[in-house]
């Protein structure tokens, strides 16, 4: 990650750590990549996998580029105006462009979080 440039995120354990704070990191790191214009690491080890749906959620991260029903519709309406903004800003190609619709804005979102989040599970053989 240093090497490319590339930011890097971990998520910080706690006694507290729970579900909650799972998803408001994954959706902090999904909404920081995707909105900027940097690649980002994903550091994800074993030992932090305290709740099995953890590693469901990776998994669709992995399959999808999104976990299915993350954000609610307040926060889909901001990152719409948001990947909006950036569309008129990239004066993207025509092919690429969307149609303003809020599905094409959120399947815009999850196109930049499939190209710029890149994930690292790291797992002990012990």
């Amino acid at each position: 990650a240093h090497m490319a440039d590339y930011d890097l995120f971990q998520i910080e354990l706690s006694k507290a750590y729970g579900m909650n704070e799972w998803r408001e990191d994954l959706k902090n790191i999904c909404r920081k990549t995707a909105e900027g214009d940097n690649n980002t690491v994903f550091l994800f080890s074993d030992t932090q996998i305290k709740v099995e749906a953890f590693l469901e959620d990776i998994n669709n991260l992995l399959n999808a580029g999104e976990v299915p029903n993350i954000f609610p519709v307040d926060e889909k309406q901001e990152i719409c105006e948001k990947m909006r903004q950036i569309e008129r800003k990239q004066q993207r190609d025509k092919n690429k462009q969307t149609d303003g619709s809020p599905l094409s804005l959120f399947n815009m979102f999850v196109e930049r979080c499939k190209e710029q989040l890149h994930i690292v599970l790291t797992m002990s053989p012990i």
